[in-house]
């Protein structure tokens, strides 16, 4: 029984130490989670003041630099995860990439960007990749130097499609597939009619490049906030689960340990009463 009553509080003693990590990377999940979700917001309104004055200047512009672009370089990014404990989030994009019957013969070049990605696709699809980390928060601005299309000359040719998790809601994601560049032109222009006479005092080719580089790399990092959103809020919710069942448990490991002492200090008072006279043994 004693030595019953060890094992049960040296378990109780590591579990108890867990707790604090557990607690830490809950709270570490939580504040990436709003970080990302507060940035992509500003990119939502910051993507619609791009997609005004592109509207804009297509309509205002007309056929003066219009032409259709050449594409011959089709480039695939695959947004998973540096760090385990997030459920199925890698796992899932892998699946939609089998579902979606997305073939790397049809990409010129394909980034896994995640440390836990690559494991998933080495000798399964044999698929000839580029393997990156995920950027950290501060380096998201500047993800598109990653892939090398940090500028309009190194962007032109090409098509750029993201596969992703993206974000629904409290650990609620669902894998999807965007192409972030070119770009579909948009035909809605109804509430900017009063900007439509707006004059083009420079070259509206180059400004047309800049504002479509422009577009590209706020949707590049858009998708990286958002499957940075759908992965910490998915191992938020896993580190609750966990701390709530390390308090349940050591809950029950309590009982367990007070219900030993209660029976120790029991089967001393017995027998302190026996020696006293004050009981008889049977």
């Amino acid at each position: 029984m004693s030595q019953n009553y060890q094992i049960v509080e040296r378990r109780k003693d590591n579990i108890s130490s867990i707790e604090p990590l557990i607690s830490a990377m809950r709270t570490i999940s939580l504040s990436q989670w709003r970080m990302a979700l507060n940035r992509q917001t500003e990119l939502d309104a910051f993507l619609n003041e791009l997609k005004i004055t592109s509207d804009i200047l297509n309509t205002s512009a007309g056929n003066v630099y219009a032409q259709d672009m050449e594409i011959n370089h089709d480039i695939l990014i695959i947004l998973g995860s540096n760090r385990g404990l997030c459920g199925n989030f890698n796992k899932r994009l892998r699946h939609f990439i089998q579902a979606e019957e997305i073939d790397q013969r049809s990409y010129n070049r394909i980034y896994l960007v995640g440390k836990q990605l690559p494991a998933l696709y080495k000798n399964i699809e044999h698929w000839t990749t580029i393997d990156l980390s995920f950027p950290d928060f501060t380096a998201i601005p500047s993800a598109s130097s990653l892939f090398s299309l940090d500028t309009p000359n190194t962007l032109a040719g090409s098509s750029v499609t993201v596969a992703y998790n993206a974000y629904l809601g409290a650990s609620r994601f669902d894998a999807a597939k965007q192409q972030i560049y070119p770009l579909q032109p948009s035909n809605r222009l109804e509430s900017q009619s009063a900007y439509l006479k707006a004059i083009i005092d420079t070259d509206a080719h180059n400004i047309r490049k800049t504002i479509e580089f422009m577009q590209f790399n706020s949707h590049l990092q858009a998708c990286l906030y958002s499957s940075m959103a759908s992965e910490h809020s998915s191992r938020f919710a896993l580190m609750e689960n966990a701390d709530q069942n390390i308090e349940n448990l050591i809950t029950e490991l309590e009982i367990i340990l007070q219900d030993y002492r209660k029976g120790k200090i029991t089967t001393e008072t017995q027998e302190l009463a026996v020696s006293s006279g004050l009981l008889k043994t049977d």
